[in-house]
Protein backbone atom coordinates (compact mmCIF):
# COMPACT_ATOMS: atom_id res chain seq x y z
CA UNK A 1 0.00 0.00 0.00
CA UNK A 2 2.90 2.32 -0.61
CA UNK A 3 1.90 5.98 -1.09
CA UNK A 4 -1.81 5.25 -0.70
CA UNK A 5 -4.05 7.54 1.30
CA UNK A 6 -7.29 6.96 3.17
CA UNK A 7 -10.18 7.79 0.81
CA UNK A 8 -12.01 9.46 3.69
CA UNK A 9 -9.42 11.56 5.56
CA UNK A 10 -6.19 11.38 3.49
CA UNK A 11 -4.10 9.79 6.24
CA UNK A 12 -1.23 7.80 4.69
CA UNK A 13 -2.17 4.11 4.73
CA UNK A 14 0.83 2.65 6.49
CA UNK A 15 0.42 -0.95 7.69
CA UNK A 16 -0.27 0.17 11.27
CA UNK A 17 -3.22 2.43 10.32
CA UNK A 18 -5.01 0.41 7.62
CA UNK A 19 -8.52 -0.49 8.80
CA UNK A 20 -8.47 -4.12 10.00
CA UNK A 21 -12.13 -4.55 9.02
CA UNK A 22 -13.59 -2.58 6.13
CA UNK A 23 -16.94 -3.37 4.51
CA UNK A 24 -16.92 -0.38 2.15
CA UNK A 25 -15.68 0.20 -1.40
CA UNK A 26 -13.10 2.71 -0.11
CA UNK A 27 -9.50 2.36 1.09
CA UNK A 28 -9.81 3.43 4.72
CA UNK A 29 -7.70 3.95 7.81
CA UNK A 30 -8.63 2.53 11.20
CA UNK A 31 -9.81 5.96 12.38
CA UNK A 32 -12.48 6.23 9.68
CA UNK A 33 -14.22 2.91 10.36
CA UNK A 34 -16.23 1.60 13.27
CA UNK A 35 -14.17 -1.21 14.80
CA UNK A 36 -17.04 -3.57 15.43
CA UNK A 37 -18.68 -3.36 12.00
CA UNK A 38 -16.04 -2.12 9.57
CA UNK A 39 -18.48 0.54 8.35
CA UNK A 40 -17.32 4.08 7.74
CA UNK A 41 -18.14 6.75 10.31
CA UNK A 42 -20.57 9.45 9.16
CA UNK A 43 -19.33 12.48 7.25
CA UNK A 44 -19.99 14.69 10.28
CA UNK A 45 -17.96 12.39 12.55
CA UNK A 46 -15.05 12.35 10.10
CA UNK A 47 -15.26 16.13 9.71
CA UNK A 48 -15.12 16.60 13.49
CA UNK A 49 -12.15 14.25 13.79
CA UNK A 50 -10.17 15.98 11.05
CA UNK A 51 -11.00 19.40 12.48
CA UNK A 52 -10.14 18.55 16.09
CA UNK A 53 -7.21 16.16 15.69
CA UNK A 54 -5.47 17.52 12.61
CA UNK A 55 -6.29 21.16 12.04
CA UNK A 56 -6.65 22.24 15.69
CA UNK A 57 -4.36 19.88 17.63
CA UNK A 58 -1.63 19.27 15.03
CA UNK A 59 -1.74 22.50 13.03
CA UNK A 60 -2.74 24.91 15.82
CA UNK A 61 -5.61 26.48 13.89
CA UNK A 62 -8.49 28.37 15.50
CA UNK A 63 -11.77 26.43 15.55
CA UNK A 64 -13.55 28.50 12.88
CA UNK A 65 -10.63 28.30 10.46
CA UNK A 66 -10.18 24.61 11.24
CA UNK A 67 -13.85 23.95 10.48
CA UNK A 68 -13.56 25.63 7.08
CA UNK A 69 -10.30 23.81 6.31
CA UNK A 70 -11.80 20.44 7.26
CA UNK A 71 -14.86 21.07 5.08
CA UNK A 72 -12.65 21.95 2.11
CA UNK A 73 -10.43 18.92 2.71
CA UNK A 74 -13.38 16.51 2.73
CA UNK A 75 -14.66 17.88 -0.58
CA UNK A 76 -11.46 16.58 -2.20
CA UNK A 77 -11.63 13.08 -0.73
CA UNK A 78 -13.02 10.26 -2.92
CA UNK A 79 -15.37 9.03 -0.20
CA UNK A 80 -16.94 12.47 0.28
CA UNK A 81 -16.52 14.43 -2.96
CA UNK A 82 -20.16 13.89 -3.97
CA UNK A 83 -21.59 14.49 -0.48
CA UNK A 84 -22.91 17.80 0.77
Amino acid sequence: MENQLCDSCSLPLTPDVVAPKNVTQWKLCKYCVKDETGEMWSREEILTGIRDHFFIADQGMAEDAAQRAAEEALKKMPAWKDAE
